[in-house]
């Protein structure tokens, strides 16, 4: 069959290569060195290659550490020792490089794209992605090019006159709550994301910054039954605080039957479980939409 296949491309397409080629290290892991695609042309060319190694002091890779406030800003720590990152280098066809860095638990601490065709050092003629990590290992900032271009430029320090804002238009921010589930998104140039959930780990709030800027703020809701679908999505108007509606939910009854009017068309019944929001404002149309 193998060389019928390479019979049959090589007379109808005049093509020899028609598969890809892969080669491996030689390592018991068994990990991809180098990749060529199927096609003369590809065939003949570089492929793409990885190579697997340990950093060095040429790397300069920096550390930066975070507390557990939310929001609380990255304070830069120094710079990695040789030999205690994992570095994995990319190239492409075209001979520019992706490289990745990771620590020993596997967590992405630096990705570097090449942008010119030389660059000049670590930073320079790069793209560059810095991830920042709390003890518990959950990223916490994603320190977009345009705040690495500015770190480099500061002493990899956010104290700087622009540094709030490079805070908030160059980074992701993440905040958890006591069960490491995400309860703080910050996306650069917006406001946050709130959200929470209930003892079953399904959101039920959820906030963005248009609806938390109302005169009366909004919450999106989610009510499920028993089997954790969703049977009632709705928009909460209410003054209630966080602590407030975290009440509502750990004091939420088990199974509740629900109906909701609308006048002059239908009504519709309903099982929730752990349902937060009561009846009576499902019903009321200034309070749920």
């Amino acid at each position: 069959p193998l060389s019928e296949q390479t019979q049959y491309y090589s007379s109808n397409y005049s093509e020899s290569f028609a598969y890809s080629v892969i080669s491996f290290d030689n390592s018991p892991l068994n990990r991809t060195k180098n990749v060529k695609m199927p096609g003369l042309s590809w065939n003949a060319s570089a492929g793409r290659s990885a190579v697997y190694e340990i950093n060095t002091a040429a790397d300069d890779v920096r550390i930066f550490m975070v507390d557990y406030l939310q929001g609380s800003v990255p304070v830069y720590k120094g710079v990695y020792p040789e030999k205690t990152l994992f570095k994995i280098s990319m190239t492409d066809d075209n001979g520019k490089a992706v490289i990745e860095f990771f620590d020993n638990e596997g967590k992405l601490i630096l990705r570097k794209v090449q942008l010119s065709d030389a660059p000049a050092g670590a930073y320079d003629g790069w793209i560059c992605t810095y991830n920042i990590y709390d003890d518990y290992g959950q990223i916490r900032y994603q320190v977009q090019p345009e705040g690495v271009k500015y770190l480099s430029n500061n002493s990899w320090s956010f104290a700087g006159g622009n540094g709030l804002l490079i805070l908030n238009e160059q980074c992701f921010q993440y905040y958890y709550d006591e069960k490491g589930r995400i309860a703080w998104k910050k996306s650069p140039g917006a406001e946050p994301l709130k959200m929470l959930y209930d003892i079953r780990d399904r959101m039920v709030f959820m906030q963005d910054g248009n609806q938390a800027s109302l005169a009366t703020p909004q919450w999106t809701v989610k009510i499920y039954d028993e089997l954790d679908r969703p049977v009632i999505s709705t928009l909460y108007n209410t003054t209630k605080t966080i602590s407030q509606l975290k009440s509502d939910i750990n004091n939420a009854a088990t199974s509740t039957t629900i109906t909701i009017s609308n006048p002059g068309t239908f009504s519709v019944t309903t099982t929730t479980y752990l349902n937060p929001v009561s009846s009576a404002s499902l019903n009321n149309s200034s309070a749920t939409t």
